[in-house]
């Protein structure tokens, strides 16, 4: 239809029927109106409230009764111009609002995900994603190393060194002064440093990425407990600092 681009622009149907019998009358009362478009009066009222609002209708008052009479066509044209910039206005605030969101900081809920793995087989899979997560030629860290993973792995820790070396990826470990003359521990790109025993924790543990492992080795049992985690991850790092500045 014709007409269905008045309803683009943002009349509703309704107001429409009433903008075009003003066009045909040029003129008209409200009572005249509701003859034309077969609308309740009070519901043309209403509507024409509605046109004036939206500044497509105007109305003149003679002998004290409000003839009404609609704008030309060509017209139409600043009524489109006028919502635009309505609209421009809206998604300006809308903008301001996104950014005050911004600066309130909103975050997301910080998720701790603890896994555990018993055994040998899983300190296998803990192992073999260290040098998966960690890129290339970075590094990860260690302290409470005591060599139980490295007893219990036997052949499977050569291969998984060899693997490590050959990707790049560095250590530093922090162990105790009663561990210097462990052969294990002179492999290529590894830091070491030593603290007295007694300062270290009687756990092994790991950090690299965004994760912490705890490796628990009692008798024959052995747990590791991988706990993922940014924020915690990087308090426990800056614990391995301050361990590293004290070791020699």
């Amino acid at each position: 239809m014709e007409t269905d681009i008045l309803k683009e622009i943002g009349l509703t149907p309704n107001e429409i029927k009433v903008y075009m019998a003003l066009l045909k009358a040029r003129s008209a009362l409200a009572s005249k109106l509701s003859q034309e478009t077969k609308l309740q009066r009070t519901n043309v009222y209403l509507l024409l409230n509605s046109l004036i609002e939206k500044g497509v209708v105007s109305y003149v008052i003679k002998n004290g009764r409000k003839y009404f009479t609609a704008i030309e066509p060509e017209k139409l044209i600043k009524f489109i111009e006028t919502e635009k910039l309505k609209v421009e206005e809206k998604e300006k605030r809308l903008r301001e609002f996104i950014e005050s969101l911004k600066k309130q900081k909103i975050e997301p809920e910080k998720k701790v995900i603890v896994e555990v793995y018993e055994g040998i087989e899983g300190l296998k899979t803990i192992m073999e994603d260290i040098l998966k997560t960690i890129e290339k030629e970075k590094e990860y860290f260690s302290f409470g190393w005591s060599g139980v993973t490295q007893k219990v792995l036997k052949f499977y820790a050569i291969t998984l060194h060899k693997k490590r070396i050959k990707l790049g990826i560095k250590r530093k470990i922090i162990v105790s002064e009663s561990l210097k003359g462990c052969k294990e521990l002179k492999q290529p790109l590894t830091e070491l440093k030593f603290l007295p025993e007694k300062v270290l924790l009687p756990v092994s543990i790991i950090i690299y990425d965004n994760k912490i492992v705890q490796v628990i080795a009692l008798e024959s049992k052995i747990t590791s407990i991988l706990i993922e985690n940014k924020e915690l991850a990087e308090r426990y790092k800056e614990y391995f600092d301050i361990l590293w500045r004290q070791a020699k």
